[in-house]
């Protein structure tokens, strides 16, 4: 059930139900305008083609909801209402929020343990959280599980959802799978609280805990001359590295490292402490806190 409220604050049953042929065809909608109808099909159709289970739905109704919701799937007929005169795209995310409950009863997906409990403002017993929470959250698509992939060390409770996710959903067009590496360049033993800027021209400032200072080659680690501090973004004009970060609807958010280039965007891996990407001489490097010590390195995709 889709609740009137924001819908995010982001963004065992016989397997041949009535209306559902044995060919599991994406739904028909009817009623609304007939823009509505033919956004609510097109997006039923490219939602359902990412699921990696099939997943039946007999039909979508446009209209005819009442009290609060703005969406509901009906297991026992395998139907589908989205509330009409609406913006096309919230008709679109309430059929993908739908569809996930569909997917959620046809399938029995284990929805058990404290990381399916609602964060958003919605009054729900609580013994439809756990559906909501994987709703809300299955609604943003693969890209997000994808993008997020494995729980990383040091991720906050609840970020494990996303695996739910990406277990459910082949991995979509707009991400790709591929070895994003990075290799060691550099280590300089630091102290307490360090301090450390790249500088212009492949230098790495570094004021130490004790107030002195030093800036050393990032390629050989031997002293440097002083540098204006480099400015910009992590960002060659060919590649790129950034930060990303997802939320799912338990409250949770995590965190990620994302290379994206031409080709698309991929999972660069598990943000370390204190991370910093950044851009030098057309290559892309980040320097980050190990212990005592500050890592730099390189990276490139195959």
């Amino acid at each position: 059930m889709t609740s009137r409220l924001p819908a995010l604050l982001l963004a065992g049953l016989s397997a041949w139900a009535v209306g559902c042929g044995r060919d599991c065809a994406p739904p028909e909608a009817r009623g609304g305008t007939d823009a509505e109808q033919q956004a609510a099909e097109d997006e039923a159709a490219t939602f359902l083609g990412l699921m990696k289970e099939e997943v039946c739905v007999a039909r979508i109704k446009l209209g005819g909801l009442r009290g609060t919701s703005i969406g509901k799937y009906s297991p026992g007929t395998r139907r589908i209402k989205v509330e009409e005169d609406r913006p096309l795209d919230e008709i679109r995310s309430t059929v993908r929020h739908e569809l996930c409950h569909a997917l959620q009863f046809q399938h029995e997906l284990d929805l058990s343990g404290p990381e399916w409990t609602l964060a958003l403002p919605i009054e729900l017993p609580e013994d439809e959280q756990p559906g909501e929470t994987w709703a809300y959250t299955c609604q943003q698509g693969p890209e997000p599980a994808y993008l997020m992939g494995e729980t990383c060390p040091g991720d906050p409770f609840g970020t494990e959802v996303f695996e739910q996710v990406r277990a459910e959903f082949h991995p979509p067009g707009g991400v790709l799978e591929r070895a994003v590496d990075f290799d060691e360049v550099g280590r300089l033993a630091v102290e307490g609280d360090a301090v450390w800027v790249p500088t212009e021209g492949g230098g790495l400032w570094v004021e130490h805990s004790d107030g002195g200072a030093e800036v050393v080659d990032l390629r050989t680690g031997l002293p440097a001359p002083p540098g204006p501090a480099l400015e910009g973004s992590a960002d060659t004009g060919s590649a790129r590295l950034l930060y990303y970060t997802a939320f799912a609807a338990n409250g949770a958010q995590g965190l990620r490292l994302v290379y994206d280039d031409e080709e698309g965007p991929t999972r660069a891996g598990c943000l370390r402490p204190e991370e910093t990407p950044f851009a030098v001489e057309g290559e892309l490097w980040s320097v980050y806190r190990d212990d005592t010590d500050l890592v730099w390195g390189v990276w490139s995709v195959e």
